[in-house]
C-alpha cells in the first residue's frame, strides 16, 4: 500500500528518520540562498550520484530497515548532537528541509553536504545489497558489537574513517579486513613497503589530498595509477583525484599506518608558526590543517578569527604571496606569522569574508571597506574589514574591535600620578584645546575616549567627529566623516558649533581649515579634544603655527598637549631580572655601584615566545603655563620651549620610559625600539 504523503507539520514535529527523509528532501521551499550557494547545494546531490528525488526514493525503499538519519549523522561524526538539536529547531521555525537547514545555518557547507550525502548513499546501497561493512563483520563473527561501538566512538571523536578506527581499536586485523574488501567489494589490497617505494610517484597526486584523505600512489598500470587508500570506497575522493590529475585511478585498500609512513618520509612536514602551536592544541592544529586542505571555508574563517581573539590580536592580515596566502596577527603592535595556505584556497576565504562584510565579491580591482559582527569562541566580535588590490591578489586587513580595550578610565592608561592630575585638570576645564600626538597605532584614540568618559555627564552635550566611528560611546553624539557628501572634519565641526555643544572631539586635525575651526571652537567656550601626527608634544605647537594659526590664538587656545607611544609590557611569567651593564646603568641614570636589576624578555608559551604580553603607554604631558604662553606669543623655537617645559617639571617620553624600565614594566630594548633613542 502506498504511504500517504506526510504533511509538513508531521515531518517537522517527528524524529528525522530515513522514512521521513523523503519528505525532508522533497519539501518545496524557496531557499534564502544566493544563486551560487543554491547551485553548490544542487551540485552536492549530483556529486553523490543521485538527484534529491532519487535519493528520497532510495530512502523510501529502506523504510523497513528503520535506521534513523539522526543516528547515522552523529555516528559518522558529520554532526554533533548539539548541532542536530539546533538544526531540528531551525527546521521547525523556518520550514526549510533538514539538509537545506544544515547549509543555511552554516553547520555544513555545500561541499561538506556532498560528503554527507555520499556516505548516506553508500549506506543505503550497502544495506539494500546486504553488504554493509558492520553487518558483514558481525555475520562473519570477525568482531563484536561492543568493539564496533568503540570503533564508532573513536571515528567520531578523532574524525577518521571507520576503517581506520577499526584498525586503531584492534577490532579486526588489517589482513582480515582486506579479505572482506576483496571478497565483498572486489577491491584489491596494496602492500606498501617503505624500503622499495618509488618516490617518483609521490608527485602524481595533490599533496593536500594525500595528507587529508590518507592516500598515496604506489604504482602504474599503463595509463592507470594505482592508489593506496585508507577508504577505497570513497567515490567522491576518487572523482576529485581524477579531476585534478586527469588520470584513471585504480583504488586499493591499504593499512593507514603504512600510508602515513610513506607520507612522513616523502612529504615535508608543514611548518607551524610558534603562535599557532601555542594557540591550539595538537588536535586542533590537525583540524586546522585539514580545514586548509578541505573545502570547509566557513570553519576555516571562523578558526582564523577565533585564533586572533584568543591571541589578543588587534589586526588580522591576509596577504597574497606568489604561491600562498599568508595570514598574520598583529599582537601588542607587532606582526607575527600565524599560518599559510595554498594560493587556490585564498579566493573562497577572501570571498567568505567579503560576503560577511556586505561587500561586492565580484569587485577585485578597487579597495572596499566593510564591517562584520559575529560570534567567535562564544563572544560577540566586531571587525572592520578593508581590502586592497595588489599585483598578487586582494590583501585584506581586519581590525578586531574590542570595546574593553579602549573604554578605560584615565587612571588605567599608565599615567604617573602628577601627569594624571594635569590631564584631568585640562579635560575638566570648561574650554580650551587638549591635543594628543603620536604616530599611527600609538593609542591616541584610547586616550581621547578615556578623556570623554571622564567628562560624560548628563549636564554636558558631547559631540564627536570621527573617521571612522569604531566604537559607540553611550550618551555621546558621534558623527561619521563622509567626503562623498562633503562632510569633512571642518564642515562637521562648523555644524557642531551650531548644536550647543559643551565638549567636542575631532578625530584628527589634518589641514588648515580644520585647524582654524578647531582653534575658534576652543576660544569660544568649548572644550575641544583632538589628535595630531607629531613626534613630540611641543611639536604640536610648531605644526599648528605652520598651518597658519597665529601665535596669539595658539597661546590662548591650547591648554594641554600629550605625546605618547605604546610599549610592550614584559611577560611576568618568564621575564628575567638582571643587573644592567655599566654603560646601560649610566643611560638609565643609575650610579655605577647600583645593584638595581631590570627586566629582560625571555619568552614562553604564555606570551607566544615573544617575551612580552600586553602594552602600556609612555607619556609626555605638557601643560601650557604662563611662561610657555609668552614664548608662543614671541614665536620661540621648539627647543627653547622644551627647556622651559623642563623648568616647569614637565614629563618627557624618554624619562617616563626609563622609569617604566626601572619599575620592571618593560625592557630597555623595547624602549629603544619604540622611542628611537
Amino acid at each position: 500500500m502506498k504511504n500517504k504523503k506526510k504533511s509538513l507539520k508531521d515531518v517537522l514535529y517527528s524524529d528525522v528518520s530515513l522514512s521521513s527523509l523523503k519528505d525532508l528532501l522533497t519539501t518545496e521551499i524557496n531557499l534564502p540562498f544566493g544563486t551560487q550557494v543554491q547551485q553548490s547545494y544542487d551540485d552536492a546531490f549530483t556529486a553523490a550520484g543521485h538527484s534529491e528525488e532519487e535519493m528520497a526514493k532510495m530512502v523510501q525503499e529502506l523504510e523497513s530497515q528503520g535506521r534513523s538519519v539522526e543516528d547515522f549523522l552523529v555516528e559518522k561524526g558529520f554532526l554533533s548532537k548539539s548541532d542536530l538539536i539546533r538544526a531540528k529547531a531551525e527546521t521547525q521555525s523556518t520550514g526549510l528541509s533538514f539538509f537545506q537547514t544544515l547549509v543555511n545555518m552554516k553547520i555544513a557547507t555545500p561541499a561538506a553536504l556532498g560528503d554527507i550525502l555520499t556516505s548516506l548513499r553508500r549506506e543505503i546501497i550497502d544495506r539494500l545489497e546486504g553488504v554493509d561493512l558492520e553487518g558483514i563483520l558481525l555475520g562473519k563473527k570477525l568482531t563484536t558489537k561492543d568493539k564496533l561501538e568503540a570503533t564508532r566512538d573513536l571515528a567520531r571523536e578523532k574524525k577518521i574513517s571507520f576503517e581506520q578506527a577499526l584498525l586503531e581499536t584492534k577490532a579486526i586485523s588489517f589482513e582480515k579486513l582486506s579479505e572482506v574488501y576483496q571478497e565483498k567489494y572486489s577491491i584489491p589490497t596494496a602492500k606498501l613497503n617503505l624500503k622499495t617505494y618509488d618516490e617518483t610517484l609521490i608527485n602524481l597526486l595533490p599533496e593536500d589530498l594525500m595528507r587529508s584523505k590518507n592516500c598515496v600512489p604506489f604504482g602504474k598500470d599503463g595509463d592507470k595509477v594505482l592508489v593506496a587508500m585508507a577508504d577505497p570506497r570513497d567515490t567522491r575522493l576518487i572523482d576529485k583525484i581524477q579531476m585534478s590529475t586527469n588520470l584513471d585511478i585504480v583504488p586499493h585498500f591499504a593499512d593507514v599506518r603504512d600510508i602515513e609512513k610513506i607520507l612522513a618520509k616523502y612529504l615535508a612536514e608543514p611548518s607551524v608558526p610558534a603562535i599557532a602551536s601555542d594557540l591550539f592544541s595538537a588536535e586542533s592544529l590537525t583540524e586546522l590543517q585539514s580545514l586548509v586542505e578541505s573545502e570547509s571555508t566557513v570553519k576555516m574563517v571562523t578558526k582564523i578569527i577565533e585564533g586572533a581573539v584568543n591571541a589578543r590580536a588587534t589586526d588580522i592580515h591576509l596577504e597574497p604571496q606568489e604561491d600562498t596566502l599568508r595570514i598574520r596577527y598583529r599582537i601588542d603592535g607587532m606582526l607575527y606569522d600565524f599560518m599559510t595556505m595554498p594560493k587556490e584556497r585564498s579566493v573562497p576565504v577572501i570571498s567568505r569574508l567579503k560576503i560577511l562584510a556586505g561587500m561586492d565579491i565580484s569587485e577585485r580591482r578597487r579597495p572596499q571597506d566593510g564591517h562584520i559582527s559575529m560570534q567567535a569562541d562564544g563572544r560577540e566580535i566586531d571587525l572592520r574589514l578593508a581590502t586592497l588590490p595588489t599585483v598578487l591578489g586582494e590583501k585584506i586587513v581586519l581590525r578586531v574591535l574590542e570595546e574593553t580595550s579602549v573604554l578605560k578610565g584615565l587612571n588605567q592608561l599608565g599615567f604617573e600620578s602628577d601627569d594624571l592630575e594635569k590631564v584631568r585638570k585640562a579635560v575638566h576645564a570648561p574650554n580650551g584645546m587638549v591635543l594628543v600626538t603620536g604616530p599611527i597605532g600609538s593609542g591616541k584614540t584610547t586616550t581621547l575616549y578615556s578623556a570623554l568618559t571622564e567628562v560624560n555627564v548628563q549636564t554636558r552635550n558631547i559631540v564627536t567627529i570621527e573617521d571612522p566611528v569604531e566604537y559607540q560611546l553611550p550618551g555621546i553624539n558621534q558623527v561619521q566623516v563622509d567626503p562623498k557628501i562633503n562632510l569633512t572634519f571642518a564642515e562637521g565641526l562648523r555644524a557642531v558649533l551650531r548644536q550647543d555643544a559643551n565638549v567636542l572631539m575631532v578625530g584628527e586635525i589634518r589641514d588648515v581649515e580644520t585647524a582654524k575651526v578647531a582653534v575658534r571652537a576652543a576660544l569660544t567656550g568649548h572644550l575641544l579634544l583632538s589628535t595630531l601626527h607629531t613626534n613630540s608634544a611641543l611639536g604640536a605647537i610648531s605644526t599648528l603655527y605652520h598651518l597658519g594659526i597665529e601665535p596669539i590664538l595658539l597661546s590662548s587656545a591650547v591648554s594641554c598637549v600629550i605625546a605618547q607611544r605604546l610599549v610592550r609590557k614584559v611577560c611576568q611569567q618568564c621575564c628575567q631580572m638582571r643587573l644592567p651593564a655599566a654603560g646601560l646603568r649610566s643611560q638609565l641614570g643609575l650610579p655605577a655601584s647600583s645593584k638595581k636589576k631590570i627586566p629582560y624578555a625571555k619568552g614562553c608559551k604564555e606570551c607566544f615566545h615573544t617575551g612580552y604580553s600586553g602594552r602600556t603607554a609612555v607619556y609626555e604631558v605638557i601643560c601650557v603655563s604662563d611662561n610657555l604662553r609668552e614664548m608662543i606669543l614671541q614665536g620661540a623655537s621648539e627647543s627653547a620651549m622644551i627647556e622651559a617645559a623642563k623648568k616647569d617639571k614637565s614629563s618627557f617620553l624618554l624619562e617616563n620610559g626609563k622609569k617604566k624600565v626601572l619599575e620592571g614594566i618593560t625592557t630597555f630594548e623595547e624602549l629603544v625600539r619604540t622611542i628611537y633613542m
